[in-house]
């Protein structure tokens, strides 16, 4: 239904959306932005980053007026790969090594999913139902010398606000 990507506009790659036809294109390159990319889609979501000084990972929602800037603080590059439900995921550049990200919709929200034993890793993919979410990627273990494929499974745990009764018996 959708693609994304960067067009080239006057030299500049810019963040883009389109529909099917060249002609649908909807440009998401943000104010500020010396370049910028889609490199990712979930839903309505489109991910990937913009370079307003360094790369900032990066979220949208079908417009370029709906940018949000998923950067951590205190990384010095970042990148949002893959989109599913509220959550983005990729990678943060923290102390010049590249941890697995998660965000669900803010910089704020930034969860570093590198594991123990880890020195770097990336988060490439992800996959939610709302309760059960499955992000895949790979790291360096530091144990075995190599790079090693993951798979980080996060269940959603049950609040209050979650139970409900059935058939008049309250929870």
């Amino acid at each position: 239904v959708q693609q994304g990507g960067d067009a080239f506009v006057n030299g500049i790659g810019r963040a883009s959306l389109w529909r099917g036809t060249a002609e649908s294109r909807l440009g998401h390159h943000p104010p500020g932005a010396t370049q910028s990319a889609v490199w990712g889609m979930g839903q309505d979501q489109q991910v990937g980053w913009a370079r307003i000084g360094v790369r900032r990972a990066s979220l949208w929602t079908g417009t370029a007026e709906s940018w949000v800037d998923l950067h951590p603080a205190t990384a010095s590059d970042s990148v949002a790969l893959d989109a599913s439900g509220n959550q983005q995921v990729g990678y943060a550049v923290v102390n010049g090594l590249y941890r697995a990200s998660l965000w669900t919709g803010t910089a704020a929200s930034w969860t570093d999913l590198t594991p123990p034993g880890y020195s770097q890793s990336e988060a490439r993919g992800i996959f939610t139902d709302g309760v059960i979410t499955s992000v895949v990627g790979d790291g360096f273990n530091t144990a075995t010398t190599r790079w090693e494929a993951l798979l980080w499974t996060i269940i959603r745990t049950c609040s209050p606000a979650d139970i409900v009764s059935i058939g008049g018996v309250p929870p």
